[in-house]
């Protein structure tokens, strides 16, 4: 993200006019870029566990999404309308794939746990301090 605007698809962007966590329901919309496009889903949770088994961590605390994302795409922004609400965190795989199926679901960190983790403010428009 750039001053106050996040990327909302490919080449095009969003401002950020409000900054809040997920609510289990909503619809949310990501944006990836190794997927190169957006995609919106219902979230399912808002307080999911998940055990990486590769790397022997489990991380507590995440929202679920009912839509997919890709390698890659971690990092890129969750957002209902112009309203910032985390960051794509992961997908569920199988082997190098993402899962598509009815059980499809991205992994999200709320903006408010990225924003305590980081020590920073998601900047809004029009002014950024």
């Amino acid at each position: 993200m750039m001053d106050a605007w996040f990327h909302a698809e490919m080449n095009q962007g969003r401002p950020v006019l409000d900054v809040r966590n997920p609510i289990a329901g909503e619809t949310v919309c990501r944006f990836g870029m190794a997927s190169g496009s957006a995609l919106c889903g219902a979230i399912l949770s808002t307080d999911v566990s998940v055990h990486y088994a590769a790397a022997g961590v489990t991380v507590n605390g995440l929202a679920s999404a009912h839509m997919w994302s890709t390698r890659g795409d971690s990092g890129g922004p969750v957002y209902g309308g112009n309203t910032a609400m985390g960051l794509i965190a992961g997908t569920v795989y199988s082997g190098n794939t993402p899962v598509k199926t009815d059980d499809k679901r991205t992994y999200i960190t709320k903006i408010k746990t990225a924003e305590n983790l980081t020590g920073t403010c998601v900047c809004r428009e029009p002014v950024c301090s």
